[in-house]
């Protein structure tokens, strides 16, 4: 590969790798991300050696992806959406309700994962006193866990599904055996039936982004059709 090197803040960007204490999983995930770096650079100095930026196919398609580039900024500074208010993100979520509502049941999900019974024995009656979750899993290495929020039944594995909706709110399971090794307390926070609104802190940034779209639809063609009438072209096809 020769000298190519790649700086620890550079490849963190690149691939939005996981910052603070390392584990075995965020230690995979750097490994796999300097794989990819360095493959992507043994196939860049191939495709070099085998001159292919001078390949016709390549500089037509460099052409095609910068007219596509040039038209994309152009729109995003010329064709500007205005700003959009709460208030208009409110009055679609109220004109959309039936959009907004659970597919299924669903329960809002918290677990944690310990090596052994003893360790998932203790963090479990730690949740029962009421300890925080993030607070559990820093008093030790070995213990991984998180609050997953709201998930449906098809969002986990079978076993996992099958013990955590069998769970009323609030109660917390005792230690299961993991497929995936180790064992596995679950935390059902809360509960909400299929059909259930959801409210809109849930939805907000949905349906901003939508509006965004819309918006933003609708200034590149305000603007195209100015272009147009400004320009007046003669379209002859023979």
């Amino acid at each position: 590969m020769g000298e190519a090197v790649i700086r620890r803040e550079d490849l963190q960007r690149v691939y939005q790798l996981p910052t603070g204490a390392a584990d075995s999983s965020s230690a995979r995930a750097w490994e796999d991300a300097a794989r990819n770096w360095a493959i992507r650079e043994i196939l860049l100095q191939e495709a070099a050696k085998r001159r292919l930026e001078q390949d016709s196919l390549f500089r037509a398609r460099i052409a095609d992806l910068r007219d596509a580039l040039l038209i994309q900024l152009f729109y995003e500074r010329a064709a500007l959406p205005a700003e959009i208010d709460s208030s208009e993100v409110l009055d679609e979520y109220n004109r959309s309700l039936g959009e907004f509502v659970t597919p299924g049941n669903q329960i809002d999900l918290a677990y944690l994962q310990a090596p052994t019974r003893e360790a998932a024995d203790a963090a479990r009656r730690a949740l029962q006193a009421g300890e925080d979750l993030t607070a559990i899993l820093s008093q030790t290495e070995s213990l991984q866990g998180q609050a997953l929020g709201w998930v449906s039944y098809g969002d986990l594995s079978l076993d996992i599904a099958k013990a955590a909706f069998l769970l009323p709110p609030g109660a917390i399971s005792y230690p299961l055996k993991y497929e995936k090794g180790g064992y596995i307390v679950l935390h059902c926070r809360q509960r909400r039936a299929q059909g259930t609104i959801l409210p809109l802190e849930e939805v907000f940034d949905q349906i901003h982004d939508r509006i965004k779209l819309r918006q933003q639809a609708d200034a590149e063609w305000t603007l195209r059709d100015s272009l147009w009438k400004a320009y007046k072209p003669e379209i002859k096809i023979k």
